[in-house]
């Protein structure tokens, strides 16, 4: 079980992670389509945004599991399965991004690592906005997290796959850092319910 100031470094974590993503998505975007010697620069910075996402859904998953009033067996069980699936998809997604980027040198062509690390990639992002959707659903029906951010991570499944279209994976990830911004908040302060069901991770 996480320690209440591991959950809150883990919020700051997730907070950087979406705040990174979000800052990121607009420079990768207009630097691929110009064709800029820069862009493999700036996207080698992106692979912190996973690892700021993997510390926050540790977190949240910690401290749900610390307070069974928050959950029942089924659901819980249902949450556990999400949890799983957006966490390997964060993690694939951050191999295949530490592959593109790091596999080559910026600027030159494309080697195999780079085109392998590419695919893995885009296979981790299905996952991440699948595991999204899911578990922005079930947030929503249990009433873990507040409105928006349910809604927020719910969005980020079919927004991705529209936004992937300007940059990958950058693009595919904005309304899951979007997500992540508000809950590393949340998992900062020690709220992740509504301010009428709040749990204090203490």
């Amino acid at each position: 079980m996480m320690s209440s100031s591991l959950i809150k470094w883990s919020g700051i974590a997730a907070l950087l992670g979406g705040v990174l993503g979000i800052f990121l998505m607009p420079i990768l975007t207009y630097l691929w389509a110009s064709g800029s010697g820069l862009y493999g620069y700036f996207g080698r910075a992106y692979f912190p945004v996973y690892l700021g996402c993997i510390a926050g859904l540790a977190a949240l998953s910690a401290l749900r599991r610390k307070h069974p009033e928050l959950r029942t067996t089924d659901k819980h069980d249902d949450e556990k399965l999400i949890v799983g699936i957006t966490f390997f998809g964060l993690a694939v997604g951050m191999v295949g991004t530490v592959l593109d980027y790091w596999g080559g040198s910026p600027g030159e062509d494309f080697t195999q690592a780079q085109v392998t690390g590419y695919f893995i990639e885009i296979l981790g992002l299905l996952f991440v906005l699948l595991g999204s959707t899911l578990l922005g659903l079930q947030y929503r029906r249990t009433n873990a997290v507040p409105t928006l951010v349910a809604w927020l991570l719910i969005a980020a499944g079919p927004g991705g796959l529209l936004l992937s279209f300007l940059h990958i994976p950058s693009g595919a990830m904005l309304l899951f850092c979007c997500a992540w911004l508000v809950l590393g908040y949340l998992l900062l302060t020690g709220k992740v319910a509504p301010a009428e069901q709040s749990v204090r991770a203490t």
